[in-house]
């Protein structure tokens, strides 16, 4: 008998990897570059099923999904983050960021059409608690 087959979710990563759009901008500061490099560490540590920094991770044996992550610059606005989002909505099964509220009211509105859960890590705005507005939004 063969291995089960695997499940693949593709998870949509926004992140803010540069100061904006404009290439002539300073180096992106290397607290926002450990907020990206946390994101992919945690999709490695759950394709792993490492327990060193969520638990749970190593109680998921049996579990056979696999995340392939695409991540995505917000250039630190909502252009940016719509931009990101386009490029990749269309075979994502879930998104993560942007992180801020003001690019995530774009991405989440969109997410509702599509029906594609966005999930934030910091976007702290109440009108995003707006279930009509952002059905499939969630903190």
């Amino acid at each position: 008998t063969g291995a089960a087959a695997e499940s693949v979710l593709e998870l949509g990563m926004l992140y803010r990897l540069t100061e904006s759009d404009d290439p002539m901008d300073a180096p992106l500061d290397p607290g926002w570059v450990g907020v990206a490099l946390s994101g992919l560490l945690a999709v490695d540590h759950f394709n792993d099923r490492n327990p060193e920094v969520i638990r749970a991770f190593g109680e998921l044996g049996d579990c056979d999904v696999r995340i392939v992550e695409a991540m995505n610059d917000t250039a630190f606005g909502p252009v940016g983050a719509l931009e990101g989002y386009r490029q990749g909505a269309s075979k994502w099964h879930a998104v993560v960021g942007p992180p801020r509220s003001e690019s995530c009211r774009h991405v989440a509105m969109l997410g509702g059409i599509d029906a594609i859960p966005t999930v934030t890590f910091w976007a702290s705005s109440p009108g995003l608690d707006d279930r009509d507005l952002y059905p499939y939004f969630l903190r």
